[in-house]
């Protein structure tokens, strides 16, 4: 119980498995776990990405010749 609280929030679910999850289910809709792009956790992996695809554009670039 402490270890719940401490995270995030949760909620706890009482009742049949599959009438609960069939419930939880048809709430959810079609994209139960899209998060769309305007959610604030996407745009920040987006910008991660984007910071990242930077930093390896000046390796990607150099040419290279093999040690062979």
């Amino acid at each position: 119980e402490e270890e719940i609280k401490v995270r995030k929030p949760s909620v706890g679910l009482i009742g049949d498995a599959r009438v609960v999850v069939q419930q939880i289910l048809k709430e959810a809709k079609d994209e139960p776990f899209s998060l769309g792009r305007s959610h604030p956790w996407v745009e920040r992996i987006v910008e991660k990405a984007k910071e990242n695809v930077k930093k390896m554009e000046s390796y990607l670039a150099k040419v290279v010749v093999p040690f062979n």
